[in-house]
């Protein structure tokens, strides 16, 4: 499991979702999106310009309903994709919430036991579960714009009618159906419901600092914990064979996860560094 200063959101009822613009503008807050090289690329819109960015804290309930939010949107350019093609969104992992005891960011399970990210634009719908979970994909403006909003609820355990107070932390990337544009690298939202603000900040800082920064990689670390052991070394085992989507356990990026993989967490045993 993949688990910075504060990108704030406010919501709109699912309903009043905003549809694609006509013509493309950057709006403060966004996450920002741009063809660059080939790949989808991530930023942020800040000051009007478009700044480097991976990681947004979002708040649920800013906007009177609860454990929901729309914002931040995704935001590109006029020119920036290929009118008639599509881009879309992937959930990489499970939903997992801050516990401040341990530190580190603790997957829930996806089965309806535990709190679920629920992400949705009018009639399409995606729900986090156990691991990777295919997302939708809208058009792209007639302009090669995009900016759109997507409904993010916090869905409440089944039989309880309240989602839990805390820090979740959802990590994602961005698609195109264009087959000449790469896949996004990840990012993440880490999510403020009703949390202690000391705890969002940790969080918040933990998750660029253990899963953002490329100056302290750990990709063997596959639970999260800030450790690379006995747990990461099973994710590899049950992920094992040919990858069809995204594949964290396939450290080495052949397309399969196998043996080297293996030699790769075993590698990699121990604090992860930073």
């Amino acid at each position: 499991m993949r688990s910075p200063a504060r990108v704030r959101a406010t919501a709109v009822v699912s309903a009043l979702l905003l549809a694609p613009a006509v013509a493309a503008q950057l709006h403060e807050g966004d996450v920002a999106i741009d063809d660059v090289d080939g790949t989808i690329a991530i930023g942020a819109v800040q000051g009007g310009e478009i700044v480097a960015e991976n990681v947004f804290g979002v708040v649920f309930g800013e906007q009177g309903i609860p454990a929901f939010t729309s914002d931040p949107g995704y935001n590109a350019p006029s020119g920036a994709f290929s009118p008639g093609s599509r881009i879309g969104f992937n959930l990489r992992e499970a939903l997992a919430r801050w516990d401040d005891d341990a530190g580190a960011f603790v997957p829930l399970a996806g089965d309806g036991g535990d709190e679920r990210l629920q992400v949705s634009f009018f009639t399409a719908s995606a729900t986090s579960g156990d691991g990777f979970v295919p997302g939708f994909d809208l058009q792209v403006q007639p302009d090669g714009g995009h900016h759109v909003h997507l409904g993010m609820a916090l869905l409440p355990p089944d039989g309880q009618s309240a989602p839990a107070p805390g820090v979740y932390l959802m990590e994602l990337e961005l698609y195109s159906t264009d087959p000449d544009l790469a896949t996004s690298a990840p990012y993440w939202f880490v999510f403020d419901h009703e949390a202690d603000p000391v705890a969002f900040d940790a969080a918040e800082q933990w998750v660029r600092d253990v899963l953002a920064s490329p100056a302290a990689p750990c990709p063997a670390d596959l639970d999260g914990t800030g450790t690379v052991g006995f747990d990461d070394l099973l994710a590899v085992l049950a992920a094992w064979g040919g990858c069809e989507e995204s594949c964290p356990a396939d450290l080495d990026g052949s397309g399969a996860v196998d043996f080297d993989d293996v030699l790769s967490v075993l590698s990699a045993w121990g604090p992860c560094p930073g």
